[in-house]
């Protein structure tokens, strides 16, 4: 009974995920494209500044006519919202997030989905098994509500953004210091 339980709950879970990510397919992670354009822009040398307001314009209008010759595709769609751009991250972040720039658009935006999503789990799983000590089942079918009704986490996976990560990030801490006090 437990492990049919343990099952009914990973299905749930999975089955929360699956529709979230299935409903964002249009979404054009308009976060995560400042993560993948930057990169690109640097290496193709276009960048020559990413923080002035000129070169946050000269960035907009070259990657909006890169976009104008693929109307339909993910990364025209996630350029056009993008005029000027917004890079206010750190340095170290878009050089993190350089080697997404192998791959077209699309295919990292969904590489970079599913990787929030694990994140995403294993914090659940952390906080709610290793620091409160939850049955797995327990997570399973928190992980399940939480990815259908919590605007935070469906947010960030809409965008593209980096919350999931440093969600795990609080999750590992909330280990590592729960250990030292008998959890």
């Amino acid at each position: 009974t437990r492990q049919m339980v343990l099952l009914l709950a990973a299905v749930i879970a999975f089955i929360s995920v699956q529709f979230r990510l299935n409903a964002m397919h249009s979404d054009a992670g308009m976060d995560f494209f400042h993560f993948w354009a930057v990169p690109v822009a640097v290496e193709q040398g276009k960048a020559s500044s990413i923080y002035t307001e000129d070169g946050r314009a000269a960035l907009g209008s070259e990657f909006q006519r890169i976009a104008a010759g693929n109307p339909n595709d993910m990364f025209a769609k996630a350029a056009r919202q993008w005029p000027v751009w917004d890079t206010t991250a750190t340095p170290a972040l878009y050089c993190v997030a350089s080697p997404l720039r192998a791959l077209p658009y699309d295919q990292s935006l969904a590489m970079f989905r599913y990787a929030s999503v694990l994140a995403g789990l294993v914090s659940i799983y952390l906080l709610a098994c290793r620091v409160h000590g939850l049955p797995v089942a327990v997570a399973l079918l928190l992980a399940g509500f939480l990815y259908q009704y919590s605007n935070a986490l469906v947010s960030d996976l809409r965008v593209g953004n980096i919350n999931h990560f440093q969600f795990l990030s609080i999750a590992v801490a909330a280990c590592i210091c729960g250990e030292g006090q008998g959890r």
